[in-house]
């Protein structure tokens, strides 16, 4: 096994280690915790994958990283990894885009269609040229933004009826054994109301287009909260 020389070396490992974990993070959407479980299982392959089998004391540095990582999910820094495992792109319900979209950019930057051309119609994805500026941005029309909210919301009520409640004290009082039980069976013949609100609907939004999409390399959305404009929602991309 080869030792690590000093503190230089270890904390380059460390980082080296960090980068490899939000890369399972962003490419396969786990959750830590979820992770932590695959690496425990897979740890052989993860170090012989990344050529880290020869350090000594490898896989500590790995748990301790993991750990990290578990810390920030507990706190809810990492709220929004459980959405992009459970929703996939096609809520997006994108009619990819058309004229309306163009016109509304067009109007909305004082420019005219023809300096409105589409970049990539999946996303809704749209290059405009403003008086010499180039600017990229997203935008949904009023319609498919109700419709991307509805399915959200009938999404996460799935989710939720089928999440399992767990009660091991009432008032303070520890029971003698814990009540647990799926929170369908509390709703058996009514369906809960979930409101979702405008801002937590735009930084699921906006988290999920970067991490569905995989363009997030390229570009970065300074702000989670649309710019509306005559009944469309525009989000400005900033290049990195």
């Amino acid at each position: 096994m080869r030792q690590i020389s000093d503190a230089k070396e270890l904390n380059q490992i460390y980082n080296q280690i960090n980068n490899y974990i939000q890369n399972y993070i962003d490419s396969h959407k786990f959750l830590p915790s979820e992770l932590h479980k695959f690496i425990r299982n897979n740890m052989d392959k993860f170090l012989e994958k990344n050529n880290l089998k020869d350090i000594n004391r490898i896989q500590q540095i790995v748990e301790d990283v993991i750990q990290h990582r578990l810390g920030m999910e507990k706190d809810g820094v990492v709220p929004f990894y459980q959405f992009n495992q459970k929703i996939d792109e096609s809520i997006f319900s994108s009619s990819g885009g058309g004229f309306e979209h163009e016109k509304a950019l067009a109007d909305h930057y004082e420019t005219s269609v023809g300096h409105v051309e589409p970049a990539r119609r999946d996303l809704n994805l749209y290059k405009i040229n403003s008086f010499g500026d180039v600017i990229y941005a997203i935008i949904y029309s009023q319609e498919e933004i109700e419709g991307i909210k509805k399915d959200l919301i009938e999404k996460i009520s799935s989710e939720v009826l089928n999440s399992k409640l767990e009660i091991d004290s009432i008032d303070g009082t520890n029971l003698f054994y814990n009540l647990d039980f799926f929170i369908k069976d509390i709703f058996v013949d009514v369906k809960p109301t979930i409101n979702l609100p405008d801002h937590f609907l735009w930084r699921i939004f906006v988290k999920m287009i970067e991490n569905s999409f995989n363009f997030n390399s390229t570009y970065r959305i300074p702000q989670s909260r649309p710019i509306i404009s005559n009944g469309f929602y525009i989000w400005e991309l900033h290049s990195k």
